[in-house]
């Protein structure tokens, strides 16, 4: 990849200039695609088409994206509070104001594509709410039922669910992160290079791959009967994958909800129960399950692999071109 030598403007999409559109309009424009196929079963049946509702009148407020984006953090420390609160009152009013974040975190990036505002910086701040999210909604959750026992073990747990729940969302960053800082590597000196161990050949750059399986487009354009047949996965698989849905985050709003709503069936202490079981299995499998994928990922060489299935090497223009002229 040449180094520019003047900054390249990045092409935004032009925002619709109303500032009372239509419900059909918002949902003509401000859907990504294929937003009802890709993505977890809440944001498919409740987020995405429920915030419209929300874009809606953000607009007409006059509400920008980062402001939404702010409303959802400052939900989720609410919901906190009542998490730690503990009680029957508390985890209900708790799981129905992270409903309410999860609704919010998906009318930002609808306002922002509405507007014509979306882009990085809406990104990152999206990505550290999530941060934020897991480790609240993680030890605002043990100190509650702490609160309810009397028993300081539950914020031990509840410190134990945070940190395996940020560890999760740190272990993709980080290895997003590893990416980029071999990308800026190209166009460096041969001794820094040597000296990083870099593979790139001198003259070279690295370029996406249009075939990689999680690119959008191709996900768009693959056509399932010229897919082959899915192989049924190992059982070890099957138990990894329902452990790691069972930590993300619309998964635990879900599992709170429900425990919160058997909690005012079956009356206070059996929720109170409930709850400190859900507690001390996310407490073993949240921080046992990042720890193993972390290990995994350094010893395995995945975050190696992961580079290669997203990049190439190809090239340069330039080592093209110069190439071309020493013929």
């Amino acid at each position: 990849m040449d180094r520019p030598t003047s900054p390249v403007p990045v092409q935004v999409a032009q925002p619709f200039v109303s500032e009372r559109p239509t419900l059909e309009q918002l949902r003509a424009r401000v859907h990504k695609p294929r937003h009802r196929q890709r993505g977890n079963r809440l944001a498919i049946h409740w987020g995405r088409p429920a915030a419209v509702y929300g874009t809606w009148l953000a607009i007409r407020w006059g509400l920008s994206a980062h402001a939404v984006t702010l409303g959802a953090v400052l939900t989720t420390l609410l919901a906190a509070l009542a998490l730690a609160r503990g009680g029957l009152w508390g985890w209900i009013g708790g799981a129905l104001l992270l409903h309410v974040a999860f609704w919010l975190d998906h009318v930002d990036g609808q306002v922002a594509r509405w507007r014509g505002t979306s882009g990085l910086d809406g990104v990152y701040f999206d990505y550290l709410y999530h941060h934020l999210w897991s480790l609240v909604v993680g030890f605002s959750l043990g100190w509650g039922v702490a609160r309810v026992w009397e028993q300081p073990l539950g914020i031990v747990a509840g410190f134990l669910v945070a940190l395996g729940w940020v560890l999760l969302g740190l272990h993709n960053d980080c290895r997003y992160k590893a990416f980029f800082e071999r990308l800026k590597r190209v166009g460096a000196e041969p001794e820094e290079r040597i000296a990083l161990a870099d593979p790139l050949p001198t003259g070279w750059t690295f370029q996406a791959r249009l075939d990689h399986p999680d690119r959008p487009e191709t996900i768009a354009a693959s056509d399932p009967i010229d897919q082959p047949p899915l192989q049924p996965a190992p059982i070890r698989s099957l138990m990894t994958q329902a452990a790691l849905v069972a930590c993300e985050p619309h998964q635990v709003v879900i599992a709170l909800t429900l425990l919160a709503l058997v909690g005012a069936m079956v009356g206070t202490e059996a929720g109170a129960v409930l709850m400190a079981a859900y507690l001390g299995s996310m407490a073993l499998l949240a921080p046992t399950l990042a720890v193993a994928r972390i290990t995994r990922a350094i010893v395995g060489g995945r975050i190696e692999q992961g580079f290669a299935a997203w990049f190439m090497a190809v090239p340069s223009p330039t080592h093209r071109r110069n190439e071309a002229e020493a013929h």
